[in-house]
């Protein structure tokens, strides 16, 4: 396993823990999350703004469609699947996310 592919299966740990404290270590000291291209979060909001998501959500689970590695770039695609309490129902999303590497953390998420 590469050491991308590694940081990948924390990203996805953290995530199905539920951990925004471990999820926002992985990103650089200037590393950032953008959103369908017009909601940008940089790494002093990450943890905050994911602990917000996970807090409604009691279950997540990812399951990996395909996965491409290039240099310093990561091209996934996964099925995320949650259950909000608040509203009381599952969700499922295919994403596609788009990740940069710089000193084995992560410095650009991208999400569509």
């Amino acid at each position: 396993m590469s050491k991308y592919e590694d940081l990948i299966q924390k990203v996805i740990y953290a995530c199905v823990d539920r951990n925004a404290k471990r999820f926002a270590s992985l990103f650089s000291p200037e590393g950032k999350i953008i959103f369908n291209q017009n909601y940008c979060v940089y790494q002093p909001e990450i943890e905050k703004i994911t602990a917000e998501y996970f807090k409604n959500l009691s279950t997540i689970k990812i399951n990996i469609i395909n996965m491409s590695i290039k240099k310093n770039k990561a091209f996934i695609e996964w099925d995320w699947y949650d259950y909000n309490v608040v509203k009381q129902k599952e969700n499922i999303h295919r994403n596609v996310i788009i990740l940069e590497f710089q000193d084995d953390l992560i410095s650009q998420w991208i999400e569509y």
